[in-house]
């Protein structure tokens, strides 16, 4: 099992004020976030990855943007990040 959190894909700007993080627009044009992930909640979860796949990630630790490549655990048609994950991006 693995313990991680649940990815959304950006789609409109709704999905970044939904997570709380619209301020990001001050930062990036909305073009350049549109198809990268966000975390989806800050609950961790603990899951059973089915696979993985790389994507494109849009992280906010303690004020700090990370826009990186990073790899995404398979749950059915849900992708999630392992905590393992995040702390090598950061």
């Amino acid at each position: 099992m693995t313990d991680g959190y649940k990815l959304r894909e950006i789609k409109t700007v709704d999905d970044l004020g939904e997570t709380g993080n619209i301020w990001w627009l001050e930062l990036y044009e909305f073009e350049d976030l549109k198809g990268k992930y966000v975390i989806d909640d800050r609950q961790a979860a603990t899951y059973e990855p089915e696979g993985s796949k790389m994507i494109e990630v849009v992280l906010n630790v303690d004020n700090i943007i990370y826009d990186v490549e990073a790899e995404a655990d398979i749950v059915g048609d849900e992708l999630y990040i392992a905590e393992e994950e995040i702390d090598r991006i950061i």
